[in-house]
């Protein structure tokens, strides 16, 4: 039904649970016009609690605009249509 509706707006991902330490990392695998697109999050008690991130943790983006889901998918339909013309 959402594809219906949305079409190519519909965003599909698989998440995958990842534990390490004594936390569980949510890793987002993006299918369709995010294919390629992977991130990681990961549920804390305050804001404040330390935490040592894995090794294939890349860099903290979670007040970067340029990932938020609306905006990756805009990009990539932009660069989409300029590959068509």
């Amino acid at each position: 039904m959402l594809l219906g509706h949305c079409g190519e707006n519909a965003l599909s991902k698989v998440r995958h649970y990842v534990p390490h330490g004594t936390l569980v990392w949510e890793i987002d695998e993006y299918e369709g016009m995010l294919k390629g697109v992977v991130l990681a999050e990961v549920e804390l008690t305050s804001m404040d609690q330390p935490i040592t991130p894995p090794g294939w943790i890349g860099r903290e983006v979670t007040s970067d605009e340029q990932f938020r889901k609306g905006n990756m998918l805009r990009a990539r339909q932009r660069a989409a249509e300029q590959e068509v013309a």
